[in-house]
């Protein structure tokens, strides 16, 4: 599966299409923050075996704003009695969603 880098076509009129990652550093971009780490998404990109990897600096606005996302959701078969890894990999989720 790979991730898309999107934009509107309105946004692209008036500030031109990015040709390589570099080019993200003069535009307007959106990022977002890894619940388990704390920390910014790291964006990287690959072409032909090549790998950059660029931070976008930003800046957290509106916090008494922020939504609340729906929780997530773990479907397994055999709930009664899971395979002891899953049982433990459960707990642990479960464990750190609970904080």
């Amino acid at each position: 599966m790979r991730l898309t880098i999107a934009a509107s076509p309105d946004y692209l009129r008036k500030a031109g299409t990015p040709q390589t990652p570099q080019n993200l550093e003069a535009h307007c971009c959106l990022n977002y923050r890894l619940p388990t780490a704390g920390s910014l998404y790291r964006w990287t990109f690959e072409r032909n075996g090549q790998t950059t990897t660029m931070d976008v600096p930003l800046v957290s606005v509106l916090e008494d704003w922020r939504p609340m996302l729906p929780p997530n959701y773990l479907y397994y078969a055999g709930r009664r009695n899971p395979p002891p890894a899953l049982r433990v990999f459960i707990d642990a989720i479960k464990a750190d969603l609970n904080g």
